[in-house]
């Protein structure tokens, strides 16, 4: 059975669209008010993404700060290697030096003592 009678819509068709229009009033109401706003959600999930924007680029920033601390590393090692290298040098030459000098000095005491026929006098 229909409740309301085409021959009659204005009294019983206006208390069932006013029970529509409250009902539809509250649950949009109660929509608002139980939970955030498709603003709100995609508010939220643009703060999340921007986090993880700002996460990304920091770490792509220290990549960029740890390659080149890498390069500069790898450099020092480099020029270590090449002062090392000429340190070793610098120390080979002055060994042989002290060779061939405890050697000038054993011929200069030797032809002292041959021309002299005494000891070198130490002081």
């Amino acid at each position: 059975m229909i409740p309301f009678s085409l021959s009659k819509p204005t009294i019983r068709l206006m208390p069932l669209t006013g029970a529509l229009t409250a009902l539809l009033l509250v649950a949009t109401l109660g929509a608002c008010s139980s939970g955030p706003s498709l603003g709100d959600t995609i508010r939220a999930q643009g703060a999340e993404l921007a986090s993880i924007g700002d996460r990304w680029s920091e770490g792509d920033e220290l990549i960029q700060e740890a390659e080149e601390q890498i390069e500069d590393g790898q450099d020092m090692i480099l020029k270590g290697r090449k002062l090392t290298r000429n340190g070793e040098e610098l120390v080979d030459e002055g060994n042989k030096n002290i060779q061939r000098g405890q050697e000038l000095k054993r011929v200069a005491e030797a032809s002292y003592r041959q021309k002299t026929g005494n000891e070198l006098p130490t002081n």
